[in-house]
């Protein structure tokens, strides 16, 4: 059995008489005993195991326990490096979002995950070197299984956009440092991310130039308010030189800052 193997290669005891009632009291009691290093593990490798049945449950196909162990491995490896990256990055809590330069547009995109129904909403907008709005644009997406997997389909769904919209020269900016590290490195990505990772990858070359950055979020706050204000829409939206009121305000307040700054 997949689960058995994979408790056992974390060295979790768990037995199948442990029943629904008391399942709860086991976990917990896993999570007081442990360090807080362990807890990380076990922690990654239900989420593994529960991603690994969605996949099989949705698309018919999931891996064996050799591939859900080697996925555990790789994420663990993957958080490690990128505790080691932040920790090395100062930012300053004023940063502000800045314009691009001459005829690049700047993309920011942000992503709202809802939990209980595995839904998420992209939140894309497209601003100039006078910081204003070109473009902007919201997608529903279904079955998303985690706010990593969220992003990363806003990633995609951004880089389409502005393809669809026939840019040539680009910045791409998100206040998720996991998934621009993705982008920006050659090596081909194994994670449960790597779908959209390498349909990201794959679009680059339809771009004259194309730049990916990561930002602190209070430096993509216009796209935040657009993910997170059309959460209770049901349906994708595109807008031309426009926006949601709440996210004018917020590209408003960008542009006050930079026209203060001169």
């Amino acid at each position: 059995m997949v689960t058995q193997q994979v408790l056992h290669e974390v060295r979790v005891d768990f037995s199948t008489t442990i029943n629904e009632q008391n399942w709860k009291t086991w976990l917990a009691k896993l999570f007081v005993n442990f360090s807080q290093s362990r807890c990380n593990v076990i922690a990654i490798a239900f989420w593994a195991l529960w991603f690994n049945r969605s996949s099989i449950y949705h698309e018919g196909a999931g891996k064996n326990a050799h591939g859900v162990i080697s996925f555990i491995k790789a994420y663990i490896t993957e958080i490690d490096r990128l505790e080691n990256a932040t920790s090395t990055m100062h930012f300053s809590v004023d940063k502000k979002w800045e314009p691009p330069v001459g005829d690049v547009l700047k993309l920011n995109f942000d992503a709202s995950f809802q939990q209980d129904t595995n839904r998420s909403v992209s939140g894309v907008i497209v601003r100039n070197a006078e910081g204003l709005i070109t473009a902007a644009c919201t997608h529903l997406n279904e079955y998303i299984m985690d706010s990593t997997m969220a992003v990363a389909r806003a990633y995609l769904q951004s880089i389409t956009f502005a393809e669809d919209l026939g840019f040539r020269k680009i910045i791409v900016e998100s206040d998720s440092l996991i998934v621009i590290k993705k982008m920006r490195t050659p090596v081909d990505d194994k994670s449960c991310i790597s779908a959209p990772v390498k349909e990201v990858k794959a679009r680059i070359r339809s771009f004259e130039s194309i730049n990916f950055s990561f930002v602190p979020r209070c430096a993509n706050n216009a796209a935040h308010v657009l993910a997170e204000e059309r959460q209770s829409h049901a349906s994708s939206m595109y807008w031309v030189e426009a926006a949601p009121t709440s996210v004018e305000r917020a590209a408003e307040r960008d542009r006050w800052w930079l026209n203060s700054n001169d």
